[in-house]
C-alpha cells in the first residue's frame, strides 16, 4: 500500500473523533503502528517505532491544540 506516515495518521483520525481517555488512544495508536507496519515494512522497522511516533504525535497536538 507505501502511503506515507503522516498520511495514513490522517486518514485514520479523519473518521472520527478521539476518545479523551489515555489508554484508549495509547490502544489505537499501538494497532496503528501494527497495521501500518505489516503493510509498509521497510518504512520504520518495527511496529513500536510507529506506535511512538504515533502516540508522541498525538500527544503534541493535543498539547498545541488544546488550551
Amino acid at each position: 500500500i507505501n502511503v506515507p506516515f503522516v498520511e495514513s495518521l490522517k486518514g485514520l483520525l479523519s473518521g472520527f473523533r478521539m476518545p479523551g481517555e489515555g489508554q484508549k488512544v495509547d490502544r489505537m495508536m499501538e494497532k496503528f503502528g501494527e497495521k501500518f507496519n505489516k503493510d509498509n515494512p521497510e518504512t520504520f522497522g518495527n511496529s513500536e517505532c510507529i506506535y511512538l511516533l504515533s502516540y508522541a504525535t498525538i500527544m503534541l497536538q493535543t498539547t498545541i491544540h488544546n488550551p
